[in-house]
């Protein structure tokens, strides 16, 4: 058996590598974060990348809104339990208390604002992300409900 790394990786990602993830210590809320690769990094760094001259020399640069808004778009597929009240634990906004309990959508626009303000959600957001083990769970049930199908 011919086994090629590349393409069980193009596959699986190609199918969408997705799972629910609790944020600690914030109890109802949790994230659907969307698996990243190195390539896909990549990839996003450097759409984010521009040149500008400077004295009659080439510099390269990160547009790091772009890069935000990239990133967020692949990694956070959606949310819930994001309250206005656990939303200042990320960003210093007031609320009053009668707003307390709102929840916050997840559309793009709240999705970018986040992660380009809150350095802890980035932070989390990048580990988790990144590393296969919070996806393993995700991608056996999937396989198993497959097979189930087959049945």
């Amino acid at each position: 058996m011919d086994i090629k790394i590349k393409g069980l990786i193009e596959e699986a990602i190609q199918q969408g590598v997705s799972a629910w993830i609790e944020y600690p210590d914030m109890e109802g809320f949790a994230v659907k974060v969307g698996y990243v690769g190195k390539e896909d990094l990549y990839k996003m760094s450097d759409a984010a990348k521009s040149t500008i001259w400077k004295k009659h020399r080439k510099e390269e640069t990160v547009d790091r809104a772009k890069l935000t808004r990239r990133w967020a778009a692949k990694a956070i597929l959606d949310w819930r339990g994001l309250t206005l009240g656990k939303l200042r634990e990320f960003i210093p906004i007031r609320v009053k208390s009668e707003e307390m309990n709102t929840e916050v959508p997840c559309d793009e626009e709240n999705r970018f604002t986040l992660l380009f303000n809150s350095m802890e959600f980035d932070a989390w957001l990048t580990e988790v992300a990144t590393a296969p083990e919070y996806f393993v769970d995700e991608m056996k049930k999937a396989q198993s409900d497959l097979g189930e199908l087959k049945k």
